[in-house]
């Protein structure tokens, strides 16, 4: 099973649209982040902690999460990165079956988690929001956001 979704990470006053994709299989059980270098163990160790904290029970299954490898992560700094952690919760979430979410292929999605689970989501300009809602392939891109 996978399913891809859009994050976006705002660098300054412009916003970069990166797709990130995952899979599930039923290899050895664990979370794989891809494509964040030196910031992939720390946001899978959050998520961890997360599921934890919160009761959250994923299938054992194997998890990957990918950010597309267009995205040079050494042009980013760590706190911009950091806008990618709700898009691949809730990513991870969507292929665990927690999160009942039919199609993210046209969705977007920004913002950071604390290790409590509290959410801060990037707030968008009106102008930004239908930029971002024109650059869907087959259809408009729809916001995620709590």
């Amino acid at each position: 099973m996978g399913t891809s979704l859009y994050g976006v990470i705002p660098v300054g006053k412009r916003l970069k649209i990166v797709e990130i994709f995952g899979y599930s299989t039923k290899g050895i059980p664990g979370l794989e982040i891809v494509g964040l270098k030196n910031l992939a163990r720390p946001i899978r160790e959050k998520f961890v902690y997360l599921g934890k904290t919160k009761e959250v029970t994923c299938p054992l299954r194997r998890y990957v999460l990918c950010v597309e490898s267009a995205l040079d992560s050494d042009k980013f700094t760590e706190d911009e990165l950091r806008y990618l952690e709700f898009p691949l919760l809730l990513l991870y979430w969507s292929l665990a079956g927690i999160v009942q979410i039919g199609n993210l292929s046209d969705c977007f999605a920004s913002g950071r988690i604390d290790p409590q689970g509290v959410m801060s989501p990037y707030e968008f300009s009106s102008e930004a929001l239908h930029w971002l809602a024109a650059k869907g392939a087959r259809s408009p891109l729809r916001l995620l956001a709590p």
